[in-house]
């Protein structure tokens, strides 16, 4: 605790000056005395700078000569407040008694309360179906970008990847998950996520192995095997190329029916031969047609007739590279 002695300098002097603020109050002759009487009752009676205030600091001598000349003679300190107030303001933490909460904030409902995220079975059934497909977009972006480090073998990433698919087109086989889904894009946006590998694998609708042979099955063009296991891939991929192309002509054009055919046809065509063959690409383009499609929709006559068109020009292109 600092303790204030009765002669008291301005803070701002830069020489000594005796009682030059106490002057200009009382007189020089008056100050003298003043400052006598106080350092002697000073000696009898200490007062701490403490009972001065905080702002007596900022005050001048003589402004802090009679504080202390009126603590002396217990009689009421003159405070000059435009100095306490005006010139200084005070820098103080606000007490626990400055604010008092209104109740119009108070909260209304039981903290201690569960909230429940549905009101039915029905909406929390398609709450978990939504946060599902979030689940497999998540995975599905995960698992692509391991498959392009090759941290991850061709036969588990085809079979994660195709399990990973099959389980994207159950959950939204429900109309009203479909309904509230709405499309790719769109809830991707709401939920705010950033998954181009996975939104280029939803939008093909099969996995990168099928698209393209996998390397485990590439071979040089001069040593394509020609035994029994080579002969049942090339009717394989046949039958699939004839099925399709029955299929059209007898108007089966939903999409229930010619993806799964699609899709039997390109893995057919990659087991026989790596090679890229006339129109081939025509095979992935319709397969991401039908995958954008709903399940109960079908092509129109216009497509219909397009897809029978670029089928068979791709079975022609796939037997020719057999006779090369």
């Amino acid at each position: 605790m600092i303790w204030l002695e009765a002669r008291v300098l301005p803070k701002s002097s830069a020489r000594p000056q005796k009682d030059l603020g106490v002057a200009k109050k009382f007189g020089a002759s008056d100050s003298r005395r003043r400052t006598g009487q106080a350092s002697r009752r000073f000696a009898e009676r200490a007062v701490p700078w403490s009972c001065l205030g905080a702002s007596a600091a900022c005050w001048s001598a003589g402004e802090q000569l009679e504080a202390v000349l009126n603590i002396v003679n217990n009689t009421t300190p003159s405070i000059p407040t435009t100095t306490m107030y005006g010139a200084q303001q005070l820098a103080y933490a606000p007490t626990p008694y400055s604010y008092t909460p209104s109740s119009n904030l108070a909260a209304t409902i039981n903290l201690d309360q569960e909230v429940k995220l549905a009101d039915s079975a029905t909406e929390r059934e398609l709450y978990e179906s939504l946060a599902e497909i979030y689940s497999i977009i998540i995975t599905l972006d995960a698992l692509e970008k391991a498959y392009l480090r090759d941290s991850i073998h061709e036969s588990e990433y085809t079979e994660t990847c195709d399990r990973l698919l099959r389980q994207y087109k159950s959950n939204l086989a429900d109309e009203t998950v479909a309904d509230a889904f709405g499309d790719l894009e769109r809830f991707k946006a709401e939920w705010h996520l950033e998954v181009p590998k996975a939104t280029e694998r939803l939008r093909i609708g099969i996995p990168a192995t099928v698209e393209t042979a996998p390397a485990s099955q590439q071979r040089p063009n001069s040593q394509q095997p020609t035994n029994n296991a080579a002969a049942t891939h090339i009717v394989s991929a046949s039958e699939s190329f004839i099925t399709l192309l029955d299929a059209i002509k007898l108007n089966m054009l939903s999409k229930e029916t010619l993806h799964p055919i699609l899709v039997d046809t390109i893995q057919a065509v990659n087991k026989v031969t790596d090679r890229d063959f006339e129109n081939k690409a025509k095979i992935i383009q319709w397969l991401i047609t039908l995958n954008q499609m709903r399940v109960a929709e079908e092509l129109s006559s216009e497509q219909a007739r397009e897809l029978q068109f670029d089928m068979q020009l791709a079975y022609d292109g796939f037997k020719g590279v057999l006779q090369s």
